[in-house]
C-alpha cells in the first residue's frame, strides 16, 4: 500500500490543523511508521461543519479487475454522521467506498440517510446565534454490518433528540452500499448497536452491543449495557431477548468478541470512578466544588455461556477511559486489539491521544503498544478550527474509533473522528505490532 505523504504538526497547547484541499494526513507519528501502512482523511477537512462516529466494513471484490490471486486488492465501506453540529436537525448519514488499487476514498461521499431538516436556517449558529436547538430529531451513530449474501450490507442508526429517547432504524443495500432501501424502524426497546459492530456468533445469531443512556430521578446518569439478540441474522429482533450486562456503575457503547474458548468478551466505556484498588470512588460534590476521588477505566466482562445470555459482573481494567468511545477486534492470530484514548483527562480534555493496546488473554489484561500511536496531542491541546457556540476553541478530539481486520489481507483498519472536522482512516500491519 502506498504511504500517504505526511507533514508534522507541532504539538503545542494550540495546535493548528490546516484546512486540507486533499485527503492528506497532517499529524506525523514517526515512531509508528513501520506498523502504519497508510493514513489519510476519508474526506477533506471543511467538507462539513462537524462530523463524527464512523464505522467501517470490508466489502467483497466482484470486479474481474481485482487481483484475487495475491489477495492484496480490497474495498472498504465507511459511514459517519455529519451536519452543523452533533444533535442538529440537519445531520445526515454519509457513506464512502475505499479502493486499494488507487489507495483512495471516493471523491464525493454519498448520502445514505437524509437529514430530518436539511435547511440551514434551522441552525441559528450559522447566523451567530446560540446553536441548534432540540426542536427536531437528529441522526446518530451509524453502524455497518455485512449480511450473509455477497455485498449485502445493513446500516443501523439511531434517531431522536437525545440518546435517552433514541429509536433504532436500519437500511439495507444489496450492492455494497451503492444504493439503499427504505428505512425500517426497529421494534420497541431495540435501538441496534450503540456504536460498535455486531458480533455474528453463528450464521443466524447476531448480537448487537447496545446500551441505554437514561437519567435517574435526581438527574444523575443511569447508563446500562445491553446485548440485543437476533436469531435470524438481523431480520427480526425482540426486546424480550435483551440481556443486560451486570455492572455497578455507568457504562455504554460495549464492544464484543468471541474468545478462543468460545465464550464472549466485552469491553466498554464508563463514566464511573475507581481507586487504584478497583473500588468505587465516586466524585463528591460539596456546594460549588467537586472532589475527584478516583479515575475512570475501561471495563471488561466475560459471558457465562457461548451465546451471551448471561455475563459476569463487569470490572475495571488497567486502561484509562476519559469517558470516550472505544472499539476492539479479535485478530486471526488470537490477539485482541483495542483502540482507545490513553488519558486520565477529565471530560473532553482527554481525547487528544488515540492509542492501541494488545491483549493475549482475550481482554483480561492489556499491554499498551509502544509501537503504534495513532494521535498524540497533549491533554487540553486546543483546536484552532473547532469552536463551541461561544466561539471558544474546543480541546482537540481524536475519538470514537471503529476497528476491523480484513480477513483476506489480514490488515487492520481503523477509522475515527479527527477533531470533528473529518474522519481519518489508518491501516495497520498486525505483523509489526
Amino acid at each position: 500500500t502506498t504511504m500517504t505523504t505526511m507533514t508534522t504538526v507541532e504539538n503545542t497547547k494550540s495546535a493548528k490543523i490546516p484546512l486540507a484541499t486533499k485527503n492528506q494526513d497532517t499529524n506525523d507519528i514517526s515512531d509508528s511508521s513501520k506498523a502504519i501502512a497508510s493514513s489519510q482523511y476519508i474526506f477533506p477537512i471543511g467538507t462539513y461543519p462537524s462530523s463524527h462516529s464512523a464505522t467501517v466494513i470490508a466489502l467483497e471484490n466482484q470486479s474481474n479487475n481485482y487481483d484475487e490471486n495475491n489477495g492484496t486488492d480490497y474495498r472498504l465501506l465507511a459511514s459517519w454522521f455529519a451536519g452543523t453540529e452533533e444533535n442538529a436537525p440537519d445531520v445526515a448519514i454519509y457513506t464512502s467506498t475505499y479502493d486499494s488499487r488507487t489507495s483512495s476514498w471516493q471523491s464525493i461521499p454519498d448520502v445514505a440517510v437524509d437529514a430530518f431538516h436539511p435547511d440551514d436556517s434551522s441552525c441559528a449558529i450559522l447566523s451567530g446565534g446560540e446553536g441548534c436547538k432540540l426542536r427536531e430529531d437528529s441522526l446518530w451513530n451509524p453502524v455497518l454490518v455485512k449480511e450473509n449474501e455477497s455485498n449485502h450490507v445493513a446500516l443501523f442508526y439511531k434517531a431522536g433528540k437525545h440518546p435517552s429517547i433514541w429509536e433504532g432504524y436500519v437500511k439495507r443495500s444489496r450492492n455494497g452500499g451503492k444504493t439503499w432501501g427504505q428505512s425500517e424502524k426497529l421494534p420497541w426497546n431495540i435501538i441496534g448497536p450503540a456504536k460498535n459492530k455486531i458480533l455474528e456468533v453463528n450464521s443466524r445469531l447476531w448480537l448487537a452491543p447496545s446500551s441505554r443512556e437514561e437519567s435517574a430521578k435526581d438527574g444523575s446518569r443511569n447508563w446500562k449495557l445491553i446485548i440485543e439478540r437476533s436469531h435470524d441474522a438481523g431480520k427480526s429482533w425482540d426486546a424480550e431477548e435483551n440481556v443486560e450486562i451486570p455492572y455497578d456503575g455507568n457504562a455504554i457503547q460495549p464492544s464484543i468478541w468471541q474468545g478462543d474458548d468460545g465464550y464472549l468478551r466485552m469491553v466498554a466505556r464508563t463514566a464511573t470512578d475507581y481507586d487504584e484498588k478497583g473500588r468505587r470512588a465516586d466524585q463528591v460534590k460539596f456546594k460549588k466544588q467537586t472532589l475527584i476521588r478516583g479515575k475512570k477505566y475501561i471495563i471488561y466482562s466475560k459471558s457465562l455461556d457461548k451465546e451471551g445470555e448471561k455475563w459476569q459482573m463487569a470490572k475495571p481494567t488497567a486502561l484509562p477511559c476519559p469517558n470516550s468511545g472505544i472499539d476492539a477486534v479479535k485478530l486471526k492470530d488470537g490477539r485482541v486489539v483495542i483502540i482507545y484514548n490513553h488519558s486520565w483527562g477529565l471530560k473532553s480534555l482527554g481525547r487528544g491521544k488515540l492509542n492501541v493496546a494488545i491483549s493475549h488473554d482475550d481482554g483480561l489484561t492489556w499491554i499498551p503498544s509502544s509501537i503504534v500511536v495513532l494521535e498524540n496531542f497533549d491533554d487540553g491541546t486546543l483546536s484552532n478550527v473547532n469552536v463551541d457556540r461561544k466561539k471558544q476553541n474546543k480541546p482537540i478530539e481524536m475519538s470514537y474509533p471503529a476497528v476491523i481486520q480484513d480477513t483476506r489481507t489480514d490488515l487492520i483498519h481503523v477509522v475515527y473522528t479527527y477533531d470533528r472536522r473529518t474522519i481519518k482512516h489508518v491501516v495497520i500491519d498486525p505483523s509489526k505490532i
